[in-house]
């Protein structure tokens, strides 16, 4: 007997995107590393999944920067993304965190190792866009108006410390 499953199954990653999105004009930039076309295809990928959180979206200015290896732990990707929106470019700085415990301290002279999921390009381009769309969608709202401002406090009325 086949199992049947009413779970959504994400989508491919890798599947070709709908002809009915419109492509943002990408402009990527590699430091310290050399342009792979690989990871220029998934980050013009990931840019054009953002317009369905956004359609205005003018541009996108995508850094990959990979700064020089490290003996032991690898390189660490950073990622820093400028999306230009009506009103002003939103800007992701997508950098790995020390691993381990914020209160460890590395040994005096030694850099704090990375962690270990900005080792993997795919992954940090994956978690960048992520933070991008999250602020896109934030964005969107506020130009839609769903998001409710608070009134300004009448100094009249407010109590003195």
């Amino acid at each position: 007997m086949p199992r049947i499953s009413n779970l959504r199954r994400r989508p491919d990653p890798d599947a070709p995107l709908p002809a009915a999105i419109a492509t943002v004009p990408t402009q990527i930039t590699f430091r310290h590393m050399p342009a792979s076309p690989a990871v220029a295809a998934r980050i013009e990928r990931e840019t054009g999944k953002l317009v369905r959180y956004f359609q205005p979206i003018t541009h996108c200015h995508v850094v990959v920067v990979a700064p020089h290896r490290h003996h032991r732990f690898g390189r660490a990707y950073a990622l820093h993304l400028e999306v230009g929106v009506p009103g002003g470019p939103l800007i992701v700085n997508h950098e790995p965190a020390p691993r381990g415990h914020p209160a460890a301290e590395p040994p005096p002279g030694k850099p704090p190792a990375p962690e270990a999921r900005h080792r993997d390009i795919t992954v940090a381009i994956r978690e960048a866009f992520d933070v991008a769309r999250r602020q896109l969608e934030d964005y969107a709202r506020r130009k839609r108006g769903d998001i409710k401002r608070h009134a300004p406090a009448d100094p009249a009325t407010t109590p003195e410390k």
